[in-house]
């Protein structure tokens, strides 16, 4: 019983390396989400810091301005250019 408790919690949580993969982004990456709490996450026992794949998906989800398109960088570049900046 206690096991099938323990096995059900580990699979809710996510550790930096899992949600690094699953987000394919690398540690540093994440650790300054985590500095500017721009993705939820928690501790258990310590430092170890661990994400919930609900708030994975819902970041992923809320947050696609923190990935810009091809073209979207390319018309900021001509923006840019424009403005003389």
């Amino acid at each position: 019983m206690v096991q099938k408790k323990q096995n059900q919690i580990e699979s809710v949580f996510m550790s930096l390396a899992e949600a690094c993969a699953y987000l394919n982004l690398k540690p540093a990456t994440l650790y300054s989400y985590n500095y500017y709490r721009t993705i939820p996450f928690h501790r258990r026992r310590g430092r170890k810091v661990y994400y919930k794949k609900v708030d994975l998906d819902n970041f992923i989800l809320n947050n696609t301005s923190l990935v810009k398109s091809s073209l979207q960088i390319e018309s900021e570049a001509i923006s840019n250019i424009i403005a003389g900046k």
